[in-house]
């Protein structure tokens, strides 16, 4: 799993499902989980896919709605807190994102629409993307999925504001070119050999 941006429009959901599963400690191709959600050029994934293809590698995706926007990121940041990566619908229905920590006030977000795919955003710059606004019934909402994990998840990772900086330069451009080669040695490294262990380096 590196990051990069999607080659293909349609590509983003299968995207948003890749990065939050890596923050839950799991690799998996794009391609593959396009197939596991049914993907197609003409139409993209929507919601009903993606929980197949998270159900395929034992996750659960939680559905939550906000109608007012200061309820919306209350609800963002209590996932982000249980330790969900959250996949929102932003640009009106027309893309996922993935939302995979909050710190200072400031949310970090993979967007594979993006040549930087790790970005920083602020909470008002976060609505804008994600208000949804529903001509046929004049209705807003802010609409987005957990991802829970239905397994134990011995290592995660965990991008604070520094690190999200550091990968984002563009001076470091190979390291988030073969993020997976790195994240996958270091989880050699600091994955516990036994199940009870209780001294552990964190990542």
């Amino acid at each position: 799993m590196s990051f990069y941006p999607q080659p293909y429009k349609y590509q983003c959901g299968p995207f948003a499902l890749k990065y939050a599963l890596v923050m839950l400690g799991r690799f998996e191709s794009e391609n593959q989980i396009g197939i596991k959600a049914g993907s197609t050029w003409w139409y993209g994934t929507d919601e009903i896919g993606l929980a197949k293809a998270a159900k395929f590698y034992n996750c659960k995706m939680k559905y939550f709605r906000r109608e007012k926007p200061d309820d919306a990121i209350k609800a963002l940041i209590e996932q982000l807190k249980n330790g969900y990566p959250c996949i929102l619908s932003v640009d009106n229905w027309e893309h996922w994102l993935t939302v995979v920590n909050y710190q200072q006030r400031k949310f970090i977000v993979t967007d594979s629409s993006l040549d930087k795919v790790i970005t920083i955003y602020t909470p008002n710059q976060l609505l804008k993307r994600w208000k949804y606004y529903d001509e046929d019934d004049d209705e807003i909402s802010y609409d987005g999925y957990a991802i829970i994990p239905q397994y134990k998840v011995t290592t995660k990772a965990k991008f604070t504001l520094e690190q999200a900086r550091f990968v984002m330069d563009s001076r470091n451009q190979k390291l988030a070119n073969k993020w997976d080669t790195y994240f996958n040695d270091m989880i050699a490294i600091c994955h516990p050999r036994h199940a009870n262990a209780t001294h552990l380096i964190s990542l």
